[in-house]
């Protein structure tokens, strides 16, 4: 592509006709030219398509986050009961009522 930018650069503004690019040379260039947008339009249909997959990933992700943060692991707290603690876990809700006892001992 490089080659071909410098090579009609050159002969654009050249005075001697002879020196001009032929006609063929130019539709060579051009044929060239739309091969390579065809192919880069393609190619940015299929790149468009994988980042909005890849986005919708990330939201699905952040969003499990959150809602383990906040739901599912909740404020945690130690409870003594007669001489024993044990994990408390209240899940955030709308009333914050919901108590979860786990049933195991912490060391």
């Amino acid at each position: 592509m490089q080659l071909l930018k410098i090579d009609l650069k050159k002969h654009r503004d050249a005075k001697d006709p002879l020196a001009r690019p032929h006609l063929s040379q130019l539709h060579l260039v051009t044929a060239q030219l739309g091969k390579y947008v065809r192919f880069a339009r393609d190619d940015t249909r299929f790149l468009a398509i994988l980042v909005i997959i890849d986005i919708i990933i990330i939201i699905i992700v952040i969003t499990v986050c959150f809602c383990y943060i906040y739901v599912i692991a909740g404020k945690r707290k130690m409870l003594v009961v007669q001489g024993r603690e044990y994990m408390i876990s209240t899940a955030v809700s709308r009333t914050r009522d919901m108590v979860i006892m786990h049933g195991f001992e912490s060391q």
